[in-house]
């Protein structure tokens, strides 16, 4: 997870998407959160694979889109679903990336905690 906090800006910022009962949902701001959202989210989700389905780029926006499947590892279900992201970039770094998730399939796999 070092290689994917050093991807981002000293001030870079995630934000996912979901309710308060998944743990890695909210907006982690900084580099000390993103270390935190990497720790957080893999203790709770299980991602058995995931593809990357289109790249698009404009000026410094780069948008991806994708599928993947995962499950929660509290509760062991499975979901499968799709995803988009929205990253600016600075220089050679991401300074935001902004999620868009399938958060009613994750939701059924509940519990997260």
């Amino acid at each position: 997870m070092k290689k994917a906090v050093a991807s981002f800006t000293d001030d870079g910022v995630i934000q996912m998407p979901g309710s308060s009962e998944m743990p890695w949902a909210g907006v982690w701001r900084g580099r000390s959160a993103i270390e935190d959202y990497y720790k957080v989210m893999p203790q709770a989700l299980d991602i058995r694979g995931a593809t990357q389905t289109r790249w698009v780029s404009q000026g410094n926006v780069v948008v991806v889109t994708g599928t993947e499947h995962a499950a929660s590892r509290v509760s062991g279900k499975e979901y499968k679903g799709t995803w988009c992201w929205v990253m600016v970039v600075r220089g050679d770094k991401i300074e935001s990336l902004e999620s868009y998730e399938d958060t009613e399939a994750m939701r059924s796999c509940a519990p997260w905690r």
